[in-house]
């Protein structure tokens, strides 16, 4: 019997002012064992070419040809387990002649998550909120089980940070938010995506609910507190919580790169050629850090923070916005790099960047 696909590979808007994109080759053959992570194909636009990766490892059966015009949304591939093509789902109805229409970004979420027309009767127009709040928990049509083909997660801490992974989480197209749990709130309400809280946030409680099956894998989402941050995640690592990684679809991975668990990593943020990240990272959008360089874990980094090559950056390093580190230089443990800083020098553990705060009144 031929075995069903385990995940569809559709495509995604790469560009606010693109609705489809020419299928311009194939980097893979039909059937071949794909690596997660390998590049499969390239894609055309109105301003840019790009690949598109393997969102996970197994088999890879086309299901478009070079040259072909694809939707936002269609589906280009489909993995599986095995190397006998699989048997392939019906495509979402979110046709644009249909009796209700889409927004543009509704029409791309709703794609990512195979929800149909129907899902939505009664609604003329259909925008982003009513496909994030048919996504909620809060409101399944069913319970969302394991081997469904999206990985659940918890989302330990419901402050802004939870906002920030929320959306990454949802763009993936493969990872979904469950449920939070934090120390303050009985219910997150997020304009993103309103998802139920568990309970504080108690290492021991929510390895009890991993497992009993309440969500496959966990990520920290509190941004301000290094300390916490990092003792939460040894805790849960000892408890054998697995913790993923969430990185937002425009972010750049380069050959040779490699995350350890529990990392943020934001739009538009570049990690380089053969350079190491550790585990529990946050990286905000508009970060370079660029090729050979390594980092340890438990490091926070505001938007605009720009490494150069070989730079070796300790563990629990906090990092400020808009800052410029010079090549081959080292950076300690529990250092404080302030705003608006350029590094030309090695930082020792523990040393703090200063820079003005803000303007003197003349």
């Amino acid at each position: 019997m031929t075995e069903t696909a385990l995940f569809t590979l559709r495509v995604v808007r790469h560009s606010a002012n693109d609705t489809d994109y020419r299928l311009v080759m194939l980097h893979a053959e039909e059937g071949q064992f794909v690596t997660e992570g390998a590049t499969v194909a390239a894609l055309e636009g109105s301003k840019a070419t790009f690949e598109i990766t393997a969102p996970v490892a197994g088999h890879i059966h086309f299901t478009a040809a070079p040259g072909d015009q694809l939707a936002v949304g269609a589906s280009l591939a489909q993995i599986s387990a095995s190397a006998d093509r699989p048997v392939l789902s019906p495509e979402p109805s979110l046709s644009p002649g249909a009796s209700c229409r889409f927004s543009a970004k509704a029409r791309d979420l709703a794609a990512r998550h195979n929800l149909r027309e129907e899902d939505f009767a009664g609604l003329e127009l259909v925008t982003e909120a009513d496909v994030r709040k048919r996504l909620s928990p809060s409101v399944p049509a069913a319970p969302l089980r394991s081997g469904q083909g999206l990985k659940r997660v918890a989302l330990i801490g419901g402050g802004r940070g939870a906002d920030l992974v929320i959306d990454i989480l949802m763009a993936s197209g493969r990872q979904i938010p469950v449920c939070v749990y934090d120390d303050h709130k009985s219910l997150f309400d997020s304009p993103l995506l309103p998802l139920p809280v568990r309970g504080p946030a108690d290492p021991q409680q929510i390895a009890r609910d991993f497992q009993n099956g309440a969500f496959d894998a966990a990520i920290i989402t509190i941004g301000s507190n290094i300390a916490l941050r990092s003792r939460l995640f040894e805790a849960l690592t000892e408890r054998g919580v697995p913790l993923t990684n969430a990185v937002h679809p425009l972010a750049n991975l380069a050959g040779g790169a490699s995350l350890g668990q529990g990392n943020v990593i934001c739009a538009f943020t570049n990690i380089g050629v053969c350079t190491q990240i550790g585990a529990n990272n946050v990286l905000s959008t508009y970060c370079n850090i660029d090729h050979h360089s390594v980092m340890g874990s438990h490091c926070t980094f505001g938007p605009g923070v720009m490494l150069s090559g070989s730079v070796t950056i300790g563990s629990r390093v906090r990092f400020g916005t808009g800052i410029f580190v010079e090549p081959n230089l080292s950076i300690g443990d529990d250092a404080v790099i302030n705003s608006g800083a350029i590094i030309f020098g090695d930082i020792p553990a523990g040393g703090l960047v200063k820079t003005r705060a803000a303007p003197t009144k003349r």
